[in-house]
């Protein structure tokens, strides 16, 4: 039940909603009770969050959550554990036990869906301007998936970054090599 206006609304079940209808990629208009209207936009193929919390069905912006923890091994040395060390709405962050290399997840829905993940490297390193010195670096790694909100498939998203990581990991990542190396 939900109440609007003082008045308690039996809210419909999934059963009460043809999801193949509504999954065919128009808006939905919807009619509140004070005569207004409200246009909803879709989500994946689906209502949006406040159509889809009504009737229990859960896409890409629940909280679902990689496994804790996760093991990263950068090229060249061993498995490192990240574990989570904090947990917000549509983001997460893991990070090893020592603090030197944290895994960050964010995902932002909008106009088009972003899905992004970043590893920053943080390492103390000797200055190389003062003799008997240090300074504490970091390097960061990323990559994000920019989709508009309806016709790309979860499959065809995945089959646009396998393209791209082939391309960045042949030949034992060359083209990277080349990339950090200042060539466009």
């Amino acid at each position: 039940m939900e109440e609007v206006c003082g008045v308690e609304i039996p809210l419909p079940s999934p059963a009460d909603f043809n999801l193949q209808r509504l999954s065919v990629g128009y808006p939905i208009v919807i009619t509140r009770l004070n005569g207004s209207t409200a246009v909803e936009p879709r989500v994946g193929g689906l209502p949006t969050r406040s159509i889809r919390s009504h009737v229990g069905i859960t896409t890409e912006e629940s909280n679902a959550m990689f496994t804790d923890p996760i093991s990263i091994t950068k090229t060249g040395g061993s498995a490192q554990s990240l574990s989570r060390t904090s947990n917000g709405d549509n983001s997460a962050v893991y990070r090893t036990a020592d603090g030197a290399l944290l895994l960050r997840f964010n995902h932002t829905y909008g106009r088009r869906d972003r899905h992004q993940v970043v590893l920053v490297d943080t390492k103390t390193t000797a200055d190389p301007l003062l003799t008997g010195s240090s300074f504490v670096a970091s390097a960061s790694v990323g990559f994000y998936v920019d989709v508009p909100k309806v016709g790309y498939t979860i499959t065809e998203q995945s089959a646009v970054f396998g393209g791209l990581s082939t391309w960045a990991s042949a030949s034992s990542f060359a083209a990277i090599a080349k990339l950090l190396g200042g060539e466009s």
